[in-house]
């Protein structure tokens, strides 16, 4: 955090939120922003002059232009770092379960050959001394344990459903970690919508996805301060929360000059 506020330190209003906005696909993305200003334009959601100046001024000043696209060599560590501690944690958890796979299979052998080499040679054994009659009927074996089982079925992988949201516990996670639930979901939405993506259990997903956020630097874990979403000057001045009030250029020392969500004009 400090290393981003005194590399931004000259930076306006407008530039800090396109840079913030920048970082931010880059990290959800995973891979350099497209070469194509008018692209970064739409990541950035800039639509005035103003704000597409700031998203090329600051594509100027934090990123290099390469054949695929714009780079930044402090981000591309950051996701190579995530990317190795992710690879690291699924290959400990597949050799978790590839050894308590073993273990059981080694199990499943070793029970019930040893039990029907002992069921069969104790049948031999009482066919030698007396034959079986018709009214001498063997009393049936119950299943080994697994052969009348149906193996349990894994819930099928969908594409992400239109109406979904978090539940209270995915939402609290998010809120927690000092997050705007509503922007993060729309990223998450556009980010796997997008992309095409299935998952088996989408709530999982998101919790994961909350844990990147936070990871990536947009929850309040690597804040300075935790950042209140609905602060009471915002509300007055008609924002739902804090962060659509200073995209509006509204702060606490100017909001008594916002009503409804728009800049009033001041009479001396």
């Amino acid at each position: 955090m400090g290393d981003y506020m005194r590399d931004t330190a000259h930076l306006s209003m407008l530039e800090d939120a396109a840079y913030r906005r920048l970082l931010d696909a880059y990290y959800i993305k995973e891979r350099p922003l497209p070469a194509d200003e008018r692209e970064c334009f739409k990541l950035a959601r800039a639509q005035s002059k103003a704000e597409r100046d700031a998203v090329a001024y600051v594509l100027r000043e934090f990123f290099t232009l390469h054949d695929e696209g714009h780079r930044q060599e402090r981000a591309d560590r950051e996701i190579a770092r995530f990317q190795d501690k992710q690879e690291k944690a699924k290959r400990s958890a597949n050799a978790r379960w590839d050894k308590a796979k073993t273990h059981s299979e080694r199990n499943a052998n070793a029970s019930p050959d040893g039990m029907r080499t002992d069921m069969r040679t104790h049948s031999e054994g009482n066919a030698l001394q007396s034959p079986v009659t018709s009214n001498h009927k063997e009393t049936p074996l119950p299943p080994l344990r697994g052969e009348s089982e149906k193996p349990s079925r894994r819930k099928p992988r969908a594409k992400l459903p239109d109406d979904f949201a978090p539940d209270d516990a995915g939402r609290k996670r998010a809120t927690d970690a000092g997050l705007d639930v509503d922007a993060e979901l729309e990223k998450f939405r556009d980010h796997h919508v997008g992309q095409g993506n299935l998952a088996a259990d989408w709530q999982a997903t998101w919790r994961t996805w909350v844990s990147r956020a936070v990871e990536f630097g947009r929850g309040k874990a690597t804040r300075a301060k935790a950042v209140e979403k609905h602060p009471q000057w915002a509300l007055d001045a008609g924002f739902p929360t804090v962060w659509e009030a200073e995209n509006a250029l509204c702060f606490e020392r100017n909001a008594h000059e916002f009503r409804d969500g728009k800049r009033i004009e001041v009479t001396a």
